[in-house]
């Protein structure tokens, strides 16, 4: 059998990978196989077909599939606002993007021991990139760059303005940072600053962009 990667596939840091659900058929499942993946991450409102369940029961992976589960919880609406106490009510109109979606994918994606992981939406450019944003822009780089590597994505598609509204907005404050143990070396040296940096202030660490 041929091995094809999955459509929009890419390391977004080190353990953790990106591609369209879609796209991924018996050609892309061997691709992948050897990434030896621990968790997949869901971003859509999509049922995963029975043969990639079964694909990945039989490989030990652990499915979050969290774009159903907002879906459900009614986390997507109209609203433009953080009206909700929890401050998780924010969603993107018109698509399916909320902060409690981002909120849940980011701390997943931050512990450690969930890889290697993957995450996926139907298309593999909107919900996806918009996470890969969030992730920057929990890293410290600055708007412009963050929003340049989305809209790098966004072109296989359509960069959409409402998602760009949603990553501008989003606050990293309300994403849980795992103990330090689960933590990968790449994202202690931006979300464990140094005592220096603690008491003067954040300075910009290894995974800043300077704009």
């Amino acid at each position: 059998m041929s091995l094809l990667p999955p459509e929009h596939f890419a390391l977004v840091e080190p353990g953790i990978f990106r591609c369209a659900l879609s796209s991924l058929g018996a050609s892309q499942l061997a691709f992948i196989q050897p990434l030896s993946l621990k968790t997949v991450v869901v971003l859509s409102p999509d049922t995963l077909p029975r043969a990639l369940s079964e694909f990945f029961m039989e490989n030990g992976v652990e499915v979050h599939s969290i774009g159903l589960r907002c879906l459900r919880l009614g986390s997507y609406s109209s609203q433009t606002d953080d009206t909700s106490s929890s401050g998780l009510g924010y969603s993107s109109p018109g698509s399916y993007l909320s902060t409690r979606l981002m909120k849940e994918a980011l701390e997943l994606a931050l512990d450690s021991s969930n890889h290697p992981l993957l995450v996926t939406c139907s298309s593999g450019i909107y919900q996806s990139s918009v996470f890969a944003a969030c992730l920057r822009k929990l890293q410290g780089w600055c708007f412009s760059s963050l929003l340049f590597e989305y809209r790098s994505f966004a072109a296989g598609g359509k960069p959409r303005l409402l998602d760009e509204h949603f990553i501008e907005r989003f606050d990293t404050d309300l994403v849980n940072i795992p103990e330090r143990h689960k933590l990968t070396d790449w994202s202690q040296s931006f979300l464990l600053p140094s005592s220096a940096s603690e008491a003067e202030g954040r300075s910009p660490g290894a995974g800043d962009v300077a704009c």
